[in-house]
């Protein structure tokens, strides 16, 4: 079984033999808990593990945005789509990057948690974008970093 695309190898730059122990690694994983019947795993990266986020990032590295405006900021277990300025006024063009990375994420097995999908809009007062998903949120922290939508550091600095 194949995790990986020949591409990723050369965008990477790993050596064949990483990518080979890295998908003998990943293949016929069985889990068990409480001395329960073993289960196979047949997808995903196994939380918990040292490994784990390292591999999310192999297995994600060749998700690229669909559109020169979108840049993305990959971590551990986590995707943050950054639109810009110009990118943002388009409306539809948030939606199409949304379909693009659920499209990406079902072609490769990986599941979107909805219940942690959030977005928030950072933008001059007056020109709020429409929301695309349910939930929008006034802050968020990246990296120990509080940002507001407002861009003040009031929720940063408490």
């Amino acid at each position: 079984m194949k995790f990986y695309s020949e591409n990723l190898i050369v965008t990477l730059k790993f050596p064949q033999y990483v990518m080979n122990w890295l998908g003998h690694f990943l293949t016929d994983r069985t889990l068990s808990v409480c001395q329960s019947a073993s289960l196979q795993i047949t997808r995903s990266i196994v939380q918990g593990s040292d490994i784990g986020p390292y591999a999310f990032l192999v297995m994600i590295a060749d998700l690229q945005p669909s559109h020169p405006d979108i840049c993305y900021s990959k971590y551990a277990d986590d995707l943050v789509p950054q639109l810009s300025p110009q990118a943002a006024a388009i409306s539809h063009l948030a939606v199409s990057e949304y379909r693009h990375i659920n499209d990406w994420s079902a072609t490769n097995k990986l599941l979107i948690n909805l219940s942690k999908t959030k977005e928030m809009i950072i933008c001059r007062p007056g020109n709020r974008a429409k929301p695309i998903f349910p939930e929008q949120i006034n802050t968020i922290k990246l990296m120990g970093v509080t940002f507001s939508d407002n861009l003040s550091f009031a929720p940063h600095a408490h």
